[in-house]
């Protein structure tokens, strides 16, 4: 920056270097470049946690379900949508994310995700699923 003055022409160079995308950018290559240096190399992405809270939402419909027990758990290519941080024999469904696109899996069955009213679709699945671990 050459430590001068600085000037307008100059901060509005600056400014428009400086957005939501560069930021973001910046955001994603940092937290890609930690999850490489630390053990486990796992990271939780934008796109897992929308499916996530879409999920939550959709179980939030049924009044009996206690939306506060359900959170997620996230390892290596495998992120689990649990109740009470329980990944054994509590797993309400799974989500897959690859190139050929996004998936929950709910026992046995699986689904493809392109967008919120796909999840809304699978609402029924996923209710069941939650209350027989809740036991509703």
């Amino acid at each position: 920056m050459g430590g001068g003055k600085l000037m307008s022409n100059k901060k509005e160079k600056i400014r428009n270097l400086i957005n939501s995308v560069s930021v973001k950018t910046a955001l994603d290559e940092l937290i890609v470049r930690e999850a490489e240096n630390s053990n486990t190399g796992i990271i939780t992405t934008d796109e897992e946690l929308k499916i996530y809270h879409s999920i939550v939402t959709v179980l939030a419909t049924d009044k009996n379900i206690d939306t506060s027990r359900i959170s997620y758990i996230d390892k290596a290519k495998l992120f689990s949508v649990v109740v009470d941080n329980r990944e054994r024999k509590k797993t309400i469904c799974t989500i897959h994310i690859n190139s050929r696109g996004s998936f929950i899996k709910v026992e046995n069955e699986k689904f493809e995700v392109t967008d919120i009213q796909s999840i809304v679709d699978i609402k029924k699945p996923l209710i069941e699923r939650a209350k027989q671990i809740l036991n509703l």
